[in-house]
């Protein structure tokens, strides 16, 4: 009855109306298509984890993990002609960024979507950015969505700017019976040239 109760009162973030949960961070199909480990962040720092184990007196490691995978580029079922005229195509990816607190800690943060881009004689831009974050679950833990949003930014790229999406969330669990809780973030960057990258901030 308790571990029944308990699943039943797992926390699940909603954020841009993303009610679901999604498959361990080790799926490796989104859409059908098989996804493809792209970078992978380790040994980070859980400061809950690390007081979580002390105010337990169970010494041994703590660590936060980030992983980004993604699906080779395809091309997309219903392509906007009137941009893709001439010699242009018209390419999608589907993308899935994770954090997850390993050992001791065990929460889930997730943000994914699918973003489409054109390449040829036009100038590359990015067409589409579907993406929603909120996609969390924990057990002993609260994982709360704080702001999710997106941004134009400039770089070194060939059309000169990206979209970066971010994901800022944070963990809270109970420590002696205080409150605690510590703020991450993460966002991947999606370029026009199809490229998606992945970066943490803490």
């Amino acid at each position: 009855m308790i571990l029944f109760l308990t699943s039943l009162l797992l926390p699940l973030t909603i954020t841009h109306d993303a009610t679901a949960r999604v498959p361990d961070e080790t799926s490796t199909t989104q859409g059908g298509r098989p996804m493809h480990l792209v970078k992978k962040y380790d040994n980070l720092r859980d400061p809950i984890c690390r007081k979580k184990r002390r105010a337990h007196h169970r010494p041994g490691p703590c660590k936060r993990v980030l992983t980004l995978r993604t699906t080779y580029r395809y091309a997309h079922p219903n392509p906007a002609r009137q941009l893709t005229r001439g010699d242009n195509e018209f390419w999608c990816k589907d993308w899935s960024a994770v954090a997850r607190g390993t050992y001791y800690v065990n929460w889930k943060e997730e943000i994914k979507g699918t973003y489409c881009w054109i390449t040829g004689p036009r100038f590359p831009e990015i067409y589409r950015n579907d993406w929603r974050c909120g996609y969390s679950s924990a057990i002993g833990y609260d994982v709360r969505v704080e702001d999710c949003w997106d941004e134009r930014r400039t770089g070194d790229t060939t059309a000169g700017w990206w979209i970066s999406v971010y994901d800022k969330w944070r963990v809270s669990a109970a420590f002696r019976g205080f409150p605690l809780h510590w703020t991450y973030q993460m966002h991947v960057n999606l370029h026009p040239t199809g490229n998606i990258t992945l970066k943490h901030d803490d």
